[in-house]
């Protein structure tokens, strides 16, 4: 796994709402890029905003910022900020593995539909049980 740490410059006030507006819209654009595994728009307690990109590598996150969606993307940008984000990358080395109801138990063939399945078990008492 690959995280990029991407920092953005100061958003005026004025122009916050267009800026979650191109976030948003830039997720639609990317969704669909090879390796992609998550993108998200972080706001810091001074106001800082920063976004998380998630890919299975480096080589799929630099196709994606080579692709004509991320130039679109890029240059939609800079009609809302002055200045250029910049990001910080790392190769995860280490990380918790997400578990569904009962501790993951039904193990990785585990789908979402799965784990709402057992959420709504565990309401009653049936998810771990019920194995």
């Amino acid at each position: 796994m690959f995280v990029a740490v991407v920092h953005f410059p100061p958003v005026p006030a004025q122009r916050d709402a267009a800026f979650r507006a191109w976030f948003a819209w830039s997720n639609e654009q990317l969704r669909d890029s090879a390796g992609l595994a998550g993108r998200r728009l972080l706001r810091g307690a001074d106001g800082a905003y920063v976004g998380l990109v998630e890919h299975d590598s480096a080589a799929t996150f630099a196709q994606m910022h080579a692709s004509p969606a991320a130039s679109e993307v890029q240059q939609q940008l800079q009609g809302i900020l002055e200045g250029e984000p910049h990001a910080d990358v790392y190769e995860v080395v280490d990380a918790v593995p997400v578990a569904g109801c009962c501790g993951g138990t039904r193990g990785d063939e585990a789908t979402a539909a799965d784990r709402t399945v057992e959420v709504g078990a565990a309401a009653e008492g049936g998810c771990c049980q019920a194995s």
